[in-house]
C-alpha cells in the first residue's frame, strides 16, 4: 500500500471511529434525556393505592347531630350527608336508610366534602367524599366503596373537590395544593399549585379557581396562574367558600363576599359579614354563616331585587339562610 493510501486508510478509520463515537454518545445523551423525563414524570405524580373498602358494620339508625354535618349531595337517588362522624344516607321524603360511621364502617378520619362526578377508573358515575387524613372514598351506585389513599400523609388531607367535564377529579388539599386524578394516576394540577391550603375549588376545565386559607383566590386558566389577594382588591387573603356561576365567581372571607366578573374583581357583597358557605344558582347566591346575630342582621328587605342581604345592584341577590343556628347543611 503506498503511503498515500495508508493515509487514506487511517482517516477512514478515524472517521468510522468518530462516527461510531458519536452514535453512542447520542445515544447515551438520548438514554439520559429519557431516563430523565422519566424521572421528571415520576416526580409529578403520586403514588396512591385504591382498592374496595368494605364496611365493618350494618349501620345505625340515628343520624349525625346537626352542627357535626359539612356537605350534602344527592346521588344515585338519594341524599347524602357528610360531617365528622360519618356519612348518612336520605330517601327524597327524608328518612334515614343508612349511616355510616367514622372508624367502624368508614376510615377513621372525619369526613370533609362531598361531590358528584364520574369515576376516573371507569366513567361511570360516583360519589366522592373527601377525609380528614384517609384519602378519597368513592362510592359507586350500586353502594360499593373503594378507598384511594395516598402514600404520602399531606396528599391524604383532602378539604375540596371539582369533578370536571373532561372526567378529571381535582383534590385540594390542606399543605399538598391541589391534585388531579384521571385515567392515568393522581399528580399535582400544576408544580407551582403543588402546596398550600386549599379550602374550596370551583369552576370548569378551561378556567378552575382556587380559593386557599392564607394565600387569596388563584385562578388557573390555558397553564396560566393568576392570584388575586387583599392587594388586588379581596375583603381579605384568608378564604373561607367559594362558588361559581356562569362567569361570576364569590369568594367569601370573614369580612365579606368579593364578586368577580369575568375573572376580574367587581365589588365586595355584604361587607363585614362572615361567610363560611356559599352556593350560587339561578342568579341567587345563599350565604351561610357560623354567627346566628349577623344573618338576622343582615336579612333585609331590598329596594329592587325582594328580600335579602345588602349586595347592592347586579345579577346576584344574596339571601341568609332560613335554618337558625351553625348548620349550613340540615337533616331532612
Amino acid at each position: 500500500m503506498t503511503g498515500g493510501n495508508k493515509a487514506v486508510a487511517a482517516l477512514l478509520a478515524a472517521g468510522a471511529g468518530v462516527a461510531a463515537w458519536a452514535a453512542l454518545t447520542l445515544r447515551e445523551a438520548s438514554q439520559a434525556v429519557e431516563q430523565a423525563a422519566e424521572q421528571e414524570a415520576a416526580a409529578g405524580r403520586v403514588s396512591f393505592e385504591r382498592r374496595a373498602w368494605a364496611p365493618a358494620g350494618a349501620g345505625l339508625t340515628m343520624p349525625p347531630a346537626k352542627q357535626d354535618l359539612r356537605d350534602a349531595a344527592w346521588f344515585a337517588g338519594s341524599l347524602w350527608l357528610a360531617g365528622k362522624g360519618g356519612l348518612g344516607r336520605y330517601t327524597s321524603d327524608g328518612a334515614l336508610e343508612r349511616q355510616w360511621v367514622v372508624g367502624a364502617d368508614l376510615p377513621s378520619a372525619p369526613l370533609t366534602t362531598l361531590a358528584v362526578g364520574l369515576d376516573p377508573r371507569d366513567s361511570q358515575p360516583a360519589l366522592f367524599a373527601g377525609t380528614a387524613g384517609e384519602g378519597l372514598l368513592v362510592v359507586g351506585e350500586d353502594g360499593r366503596m373503594e378507598l384511594a389513599r395516598a402514600e404520602e400523609q399531606t396528599a391524604r388531607d383532602i378539604q375540596a373537590l371539582l369533578p370536571l367535564a373532561d372526567g378529571r377529579l381535582l383534590i385540594g388539599t390542606q399543605q399538598h395544593g391541589v391534585l388531579r386524578y384521571d385515567a392515568s394516576g393522581m399528580g399535582p394540577l400544576n408544580e407551582a399549585l403543588s402546596s398550600g391550603h386549599v379550602v374550596a375549588l370551583a369552576g370548569a376545565p378551561e378556567e378552575i379557581w382556587i380559593a386557599t386559607l392564607d394565600e387569596g383566590l388563584i385562578r388557573y386558566h390555558g397553564g396560566a396562574i393568576d392570584r388575586i389577594d387583599e392587594h388586588s382588591g379581596l375583603p381579605d387573603k384568608r378564604l373561607l367558600s367559594l362558588a361559581a356561576e356562569g362567569d361570576e365567581v364569590f369568594a367569601g372571607t370573614a369580612v365579606g363576599i368579593a364578586e368577580l366578573v369575568d375573572g376580574k374583581l367587581s365589588r365586595t357583597l355584604a361587607d363585614g359579614f362572615f361567610s363560611s358557605a356559599l352556593a350560587a344558582s339561578n342568579s341567587t347566591l345563599l350565604v351561610g354563616t357560623l354567627e346566628e346575630a349577623d344573618r338576622r342582621r343582615s336579612a333585609r328587605p331590598r329596594t329592587s331585587r325582594g328580600a335579602g342581604m345588602p349586595c347592592g345592584t347586579g345579577s346576584a341577590r344574596c339571601e341568609a339562610p332560613s335554618h337558625a343556628g351553625s348548620e349550613p347543611f340540615a337533616a331532612p
